[in-house]
């Protein structure tokens, strides 16, 4: 995936001049157990409501902001269509 610009504008939206540049956005990994804190308490909840829910998860991201003191469990679920 890629944005074009800057800024990642569309269109006429963007006046910066940097109109031609193409960014890569990054594709990060999955986290490991332990999560840490809470979160490994939440995985386990989620995987005694919901059976498959190992299957479900493509990928789990724990994402640190201003760490140690906000963090966040990011789930990317699988979707199937038929």
């Amino acid at each position: 995936m890629s944005e074009q610009g800057m800024f990642g504008a569309q269109g006429t939206g963007d006046t910066s001049g940097y109109g031609g540049l193409a960014r890569t956005a990054a594709s990060t990994g999955s986290s490991e157990r332990p999560y840490g804190s809470y979160f490994d308490e939440v995985a386990d909840d989620l995987e005694r409501a919901y059976p498959m829910f190992s299957d479900a998860i493509e990928r789990v991201v724990l994402i640190a902001v201003n760490y140690p003191f906000k963090r966040r469990l990011k789930l990317s679920f699988r979707f199937q269509t038929n």
